[in-house]
């Protein structure tokens, strides 16, 4: 089995608990027999994620009017992009028994897309507040956009941008407060079984072999601090 792991942002220079959460999840799954491929947006040459998973870049645009400055501040944190490439891979690529979106919204659409004209699953990460915190949303999605224009609405609505977590085969979930909240935005549409909480953990063993002195001087911190 292979599956598609898909993010809007996939850069070693800008690591995040996003990409943290990837690799071990990709690193978890291999030792499980299950194969799989990172799809990031193509803003680096590299073929291979940190840990050894492939890496396969799509062609993503930015659809934004606006200052340079804010379109790159957006583009350093995924954005809200749309892909034509990346639909059209995933469905002509017959590897993938599994499409896993860790993102949603444009990007999320193609993954939707790609899935169901092809008669496979697809699931989806919610790695942070979403409809648990819609009011922190959408003031830190008006924080980033600042006065740019975003102008992907229709692409948006072309791949089903709203419709991402509806037709999803499962929905995972970090916390009770996004739990309960993704169950009740899919109750009206009977899909609030399709939810499932993962809980977060630490891998004991791995960090038991850190050294806190080690650490600390490497960071430039004194003992005492």
């Amino acid at each position: 089995m292979h599956v598609a792991h898909v993010l809007r942002k996939l850069d070693p220079a800008a690591w995040g608990g996003v990409e943290t959460h990837v690799h071990a999840l990709a690193a978890a799954l291999r030792a499980r027999d299950v194969g799989g491929t990172l799809f990031a947006p193509r803003r680096g040459p590299e073929d291979e994620a940190p840990g050894g998973a492939p890496v396969e870049r799509y062609r993503a645009l930015l659809p934004v009017l606006g200052p340079a400055e804010r379109r790159r501040a957006l583009w350093a944190v995924g954005g809200n992009l749309i892909s034509l490439d990346l639909p059209l891979r995933l469905a002509r690529d017959a590897r993938f028994a599994l499409a896993h979106a860790h993102t949603q919204r444009r990007v999320g659409g193609a993954v939707r897309v790609a899935m169901r004209h092809t008669g496979r699953p697809y699931v989806v990460s919610i790695h942070g507040p979403l409809l648990s915190a819609p009011a922190w949303v959408a003031e830190e999605s008006a924080r980033r956009r600042g006065r740019s224009l975003d102008v992907g609405q229709p692409w948006g609505a072309l791949v089903g941008a709203r419709r991402v977590l509806r037709d999803a085969d499962r929905v995972i979930v970090f916390n009770r407060a996004e739990e309960a909240a993704v169950r009740t935005h899919l109750a009206p549409h009977g899909r609030a079984e399709r939810v499932v909480r993962m809980s977060q953990g630490v891998d004991a063993r791995r960090f038991a072999r850190g050294h806190r002195r080690a650490t600390r001087r490497a960071l430039g911190l004194d003992d005492e601090t």
